[in-house]
């Protein structure tokens, strides 16, 4: 009889006890690693002055923090210098490249509006502008943030001489009709020391008001006019108070586009005139993609004045070749309500067309008829708040770019027409346009889209809406 054998098992409790703290040792290694991983670079930003920064003020970038300060110390070269460790964020390692400006900023008049009030209260920080060169951990900040560089460098920059400078000074605005289109870059003798030299730089989408013959004006300060009548009282925005501004008016008549460079004088007040002036400046460049067919009816017929005397009328302006026919005002494709029977005659391009004898109620009329010329392929809709558009007509086929702002809604006072509510825009009565005018497209500039004809009549220009709902 054989006895039991004993197993034997390895003691795995020594295992277990190193174990543990093996693979804890493993994981802290490897979360400081990353942790030392994510880390960004350190650069060191000389300044001359601190401005009250200290460690854990942040740099910031577009009102994002982008790194920290590590610490602010005076340079060992005669102390005559700041030296700034800011220890940068992962994502923004990009940011230590030659080209980049950092500014401290603080409170301070700038591009729009005083800037920097948040550091009355709040800490300081760093802001940076990226640059684009190779890698560098040093750098020189400014002491202004970079104006010229912060503006678009496709802008206009054109030079102003003035006797004075009149508080105008790097950062103050160059505004139209108060609303800031510029800024000024630079303010100094000029080589002569005859007068003041004043650069400033205009936004991309303002330079068309930057024409040859486009005044300036000093805006700072306050400026009061006397009289019999009693005294005029103007006074600037704060701004201009603060750091003086300066003020343009452009001519109704139009000139040719300054180029850079090109010098203007700096007036020390306005004319009167200047302050009314409204041209027509279409501030962004857009293209009609497609011109439609607009050929020129008139129309002719007879009417009794006083009971018993004939009379001769006519009625001229464009249309539109629609497909089947044409499109445009009822008052030029259909007879008028006062027309003798039988009188009116009506021709599109020197060509007869015959009239139906069914009225149509509505401002727009669209006359079944056959024609060679080539029909509107685009889009025709309705509408009911006012857009900026393309008018296009004239003796000449032209096209005119006008804003919104210059139409007005007017409802119609037809209450039986419901679908001709809210279908009227009236024209600014600045704007002038002659009776060769009348009939002219309206082209939506958001779609290219035919929303309503131009009515010129004596008094009165507007926009009569198409009340069709949109079709290709």
């Amino acid at each position: 009889m054989s006895l039991p054998s004993a197993k034997i098992k390895p003691n795995t409790v020594w295992y277990s006890l190193w174990l543990i703290p093996m693979i804890t040792l493993i994981l802290t290694a490897i979360t400081l690693f990353q942790s030392e991983f994510r880390k960004g670079p350190i650069i060191s930003i000389q300044l001359q002055q601190g401005y009250g920064l200290k460690p854990g003020d942040p740099l910031r970038y577009r009102g994002i923090s982008i790194g920290k300060v590590e610490s602010v110390a005076l340079a060992s070269n005669l102390m005559k210098h700041i030296i700034v460790q800011v220890r940068l964020s992962h994502e923004a390692r990009n940011i230590a490249r030659s080209g980049s400006l950092f500014w401290v900023v603080r409170p301070q008049v700038g591009i729009q509006n005083i800037t920097g009030l948040d550091t009355l209260i709040g800490r300081k920080y760093l802001s940076v502008l990226p640059g684009h060169g190779v890698y560098r951990n040093s750098f020189i900040g400014l002491e202004n943030p970079p104006i010229h560089k912060m503006m678009a460098s496709e802008g206009l920059e054109v030079l102003l001489r003035a006797k004075h400078n009149g508080g105008v000074s790097p950062g103050s605005l160059v505004k139209y009709r108060q609303h800031p289109v510029g800024i000024v870059l630079s303010v100094n003798l000029s080589s002569d020391a005859s007068a003041i030299q004043i650069r400033i730089l205009i936004e991309p989408q303002y330079t068309v008001l930057i024409q040859e013959n486009t005044v300036f004006w000093q805006s700072g300060g306050v400026n009061i006019k006397g009289g019999i009548s009693g005294f005029d009282l103007r006074v600037g925005s704060l701004q201009d108070l603060f750091q003086g501004g300066i003020s343009l008016a452009v001519p109704e008549h139009q000139a040719k586009q300054a180029k850079p460079g090109h010098p203007f004088v700096l007036y020390s007040k306005p004319k009167d005139e200047w302050i009314q002036w409204t041209p027509i400046l279409p501030l962004r460049s857009t293209a009609l993609k497609t011109l439609p067919n607009m050929p020129i009816a008139s129309i002719s017929w007879q009417y009794k004045q006083y009971g018993f005397l004939t009379n001769d009328s006519v009625n001229q302006g464009r249309v539109l070749a629609f497909k089947g026919g044409f499109l445009g005002l009822s008052s030029l494709l259909q007879a008028p309500n006062d027309a003798l029977p039988d009188s009116t005659q009506l021709s599109i391009e020197q060509q007869l067309v015959k009239l139906h004898k069914n009225k149509n109620p509505m401002a727009l009329h669209f006359l079944p008829a056959p024609h060679k010329a080539t029909p509107w392929q685009g889009i025709l809709r309705n509408t009911t708040i006012p857009e900026d558009v393309f008018i296009v007509g004239g003796s000449a086929l032209t096209v005119k770019q006008i804003s919104a702002i210059r139409f007005s809604q007017t409802p119609v006072s037809d209450k039986t027409n419901e679908q001709q509510k809210n279908a009227i825009w009236q024209v600014d009565p600045q704007l002038k346009f002659a009776s060769d005018w009348n009939g002219a497209a309206v082209i939506a500039i958001s779609d290219n889209a035919i929303i309503g004809f131009l009515s010129v009549k004596e008094k009165q220009v507007s926009v009569l809406l198409s009340p069709l709902k949109a079709i290709k």
